[in-house]
C-alpha cells in the first residue's frame, strides 16, 4: 500500500484524516469531517479514511493498512490475510471485510452485560478459542 510496509505502526503523534476531507462521495457514510489525533473514525466499507504519520523527515498521508484496521477493530495481527483454502485476499478486500465487521472489545463488552444480566458466567477463553483456531487453520 503506497510502498509502505503493512507493519509501519507509529507510536508518534498520528492523526486520522475524514474520508469526506480527501474528496470521498457525501452519501458513503458517516458525518464526521476533520482530523482526530491518535483516533481512527468509524471503519466502514465505503469510506476509506487517511492517516498522517510522521517520517524521520516530513510526515506521509496514507491509508490505514489491513493490519492497522485489524488492530482498530480487536481482531488479532494477519487475521483477513487469506480466507478458509489459503487463498491470499488483496489489502482493498481486507479492509472492505474490516469494514463491514463489528469491533470485538465492543461485541464481548456486550456479551458480558448480557452474561451479568442473565446471571450467566462469561467465558472469555471461548472468543480466544475462536482465534486461535482460525490461526492454526
Amino acid at each position: 500500500m503506497g510502498g509502505m510496509s503493512e507493519d509501519t505502526v507509529s507510536d508518534n503523534e498520528v492523526y486520522c484524516i475524514s474520508a469526506k476531507c480527501i474528496g470521498h462521495r457525501e452519501d458513503y457514510g458517516g458525518r464526521s469531517i476533520g482530523i482526530k489525533k491518535g483516533i481512527s473514525y468509524t471503519l466502514t466499507t465505503r469510506s476509506r479514511h487517511a492517516v498522517l504519520a510522521p517520517l524521520p523527515v516530513g510526515h506521509c498521508v496514507r491509508r490505514f493498512t489491513p493490519l492497522e484496521c485489524e488492530r482498530l477493530q480487536g481482531f488479532p495481527d494477519r487475521w483477513t490475510e487469506s480466507g478458509h483454502d489459503g487463498q491470499r485476499f488483496s489489502d482493498d478486500r481486507r479492509c472492505r471485510m474490516l469494514g463491514n465487521s463489528i469491533a470485538i472489545p465492543c461485541a464481548a463488552y456486550i456479551m458480558q452485560g448480557i452474561c451479568d444480566a442473565l446471571g450467566h458466567e462469561w467465558k472469555e477463553e471461548k472468543l480466544h478459542s475462536v482465534t486461535e483456531s482460525k490461526k492454526a487453520a
